[in-house]
This record gives structure tokens, sequence and C-alpha cells, in this order.
């Protein structure tokens, strides 16, 4: 599932995502947006924030479609 699915299912604003993992609005709508790959320690975060819903396979994954 894509960070950008994830966060319109919960209904959860992307600045209180980026809260949540520790960034910013701006890095998190890049990451939302598939414009840049989070790096490795927020990928981390991101996975442990969705439950294992959002995986660094759904970064790539993405990026190949875009």
């Amino acid at each position: 599932m894509t960070l950008k699915e994830y966060l319109i299912r919960e209904k959860k604003k992307i600045y209180v995502f980026a809260q949540e993992v520790g960034v910013s609005q701006p890095t998190c709508s890049l990451w939302v947006s598939g414009v840049r790959v989070p790096k490795p320690k927020h990928m981390q975060k991101i996975v442990q924030c969705t439950n294992g819903e959002v995986t660094p396979n759904d970064f790539y994954h993405q990026n190949k479609q875009n």
C-alpha cells in the first residue's frame, strides 16, 4: 500500500503523519507524491507508524510506475 493510500484510508493529514515520523510536512509530501524515497531511518518509522501496512517496497514500486 502506498503512503498516499494509507493516509487517505486512515483520513490522516500529511502534517499529522509527518509529526509522527519526525519530519517536516514538505518532506512527507515529497514521499506521498512519489518524488522522494525516505531514508532508511525514516522508512523504519513509517513501517512502525503504519503497523507494517506501508513498507519500503511500496515506495520503490510506486516510483517505477511514475
